[in-house]
């Protein structure tokens, strides 16, 4: 029964560190694509958009 239980808590610590991982690259992949977004913006503007227009298949695009 103590067997069951400590691997139970390991279990339980693995998932935390698990989900504090995830957050911390899912923070990282925002500011890593905002950055890419604006540094493409910058440079073209008006190529940027119509590239995201077309990609996510915007009407009119």
């Amino acid at each position: 029964m103590k067997d069951r239980l400590r691997i139970a808590e390991i279990l339980e610590h693995e998932i935390e560190i698990t989900r504090k991982y995830e957050e911390l690259v899912l923070r990282g992949a925002r500011v890593l694509g905002s950055i890419i977004l604006k540094v493409c913006e910058i440079s073209q503007p008006f190529r940027f958009k119509q590239r995201l227009l077309e990609y996510f298949h915007y009407p009119g695009s």
